[in-house]
């Protein structure tokens, strides 16, 4: 049996975990593609013309998605790897060379990122006509949009993804080398720190996507360049802070009613 039929017959057994992990991918794929098309749509560009700043807005918008991506998808891929560390050690404990147990995460790392992508590019050209629609008629653009697959941006997501994917999948590697033995198999017992949380930045995630949706309503041609990065932006800190504070200020609610519900119980 070959290492990459090994890859392959560890994604099936490891399904519900890969699960969780592959739809984390094919959603920022999404999101990534859908800005890159708009950022390249020959409708968009023509209407902006002769505002090259409002490229850059756009370049920019780009970028921070793309760090986002990766932040995103590294944690992903380390709570991922944790779950399987017992794992990984048993296939050391079992004589495995430890540059082949690297090759194997590697491996697997890459084949689901690639099916992931081609997923995620595949609703992304769906969905993308959809969400410029949704975006004109927010900013009160009267325009109708063609259904266009975008080589450029297909092109650029492939590329952003692929050194994503190169990032993670040589961080998976490494994991074999990082740790012993007694620490992989440890690994699932050991508790992880409680996220910190702010009543204010959980607060703020909300104000900031609420500017961005009123800045949105009053984008014009005149205003198109300002209000269009304040709503970019206003998107992206905001909703960076929504996962980052708001949830996680949510969910420490909710454990202290149910400690309360279960007290009240006792």
């Amino acid at each position: 049996m070959t290492l990459f039929n090994i890859c392959i017959k560890n994604i099936k057994r490891n399904f519900r975990n890969y699960f969780i992990y592959f739809m984390s991918i094919v959603f920022n794929v999404i999101i990534y593609y859908m800005f890159s098309s708009i950022r390249f749509n020959e409708q968009i560009i023509n209407f902006i013309k002769g505002e090259e700043k409002a490229l850059i807005v756009f370049k920019f918008a780009s970028i921070v998605l793309f760090v986002f991506s990766l932040i995103f998808i590294w944690y992903s891929t380390s709570f991922f790897m944790k779950k399987r560390k017992r794992e990984i050690g048993l296939y050391s404990l079992f004589g495995v060379k430890k540059n082949q147990i690297g090759r194997m995460l590697f491996y697997e790392n890459i084949i689901m990122g690639m099916i992931a992508l081609g997923i995620g590019l595949l609703l992304g050209s769906i969905l993308s006509k959809l969400f410029i629609m949704i975006l004109f008629r927010f900013m009160s653009i009267l325009i109708t949009v063609k259904f266009v697959i975008s080589l450029k941006a297909i092109l650029n997501t492939i590329f952003a993804f692929g050194i994503l994917f190169l990032i993670t999948s040589i961080h998976g590697y490494t994991i074999i080398y990082r740790f012993s033995i007694i620490e992989l198999f440890k690994a699932e017992n050991v508790r992880e720190k409680e996220p910190k949380t702010s009543v204010i930045m959980a607060l703020g995630s909300i104000l900031i996507m609420v500017i961005g949706y009123i800045v949105g309503l009053k984008v014009n041609t005149n205003n198109f360049l300002v209000n269009t990065s304040i709503v970019f932006a206003a998107s992206i800190i905001g909703t960076f802070m929504f996962f980052s504070f708001f949830l996680v200020f949510i969910v420490k609610i909710l454990k202290k009613i149910k400690r309360g519900i279960i007290k009240g119980l006792i």
